[in-house]
């Protein structure tokens, strides 16, 4: 990692620059600070449609930017996916 790049202690890490969080019975998933300052603009977002089911280590969503694109894998058995509808104006 870089200098003054923000890793929360409480996100679970892979080797690929992604994260989860459980938050109750919810599992937030996320890329890396280290990911999107690499990424520089995220131009595009691709998730999994609201309500499917993601089996374990299987490519689930995509990340672009003008400089690079990111395949998303499932680290765990998704059920029910949702997304949200509203821009993180502050991403962790």
């Amino acid at each position: 990692m870089t200098e003054g790049t923000n890793v929360p202690e409480d996100l679970k890490y892979s080797k690929d620059h992604e994260w989860v969080r459980v938050e109750g019975g919810l599992v937030v998933v996320g890329i890396t600070d280290y990911a999107q300052h690499s990424l520089h603009e995220i131009t595009f977002v691709e998730l999994p449609e609201t309500g499917s089911s993601v089996e374990a280590d299987t490519e689930c969503g995509l990340v672009e930017s003008m400089k690079a694109c990111l395949s998303t894998r499932s680290h765990m058995v998704r059920v029910g996916c949702s997304k949200s509808n509203h821009p993180i104006s502050k991403p962790r």
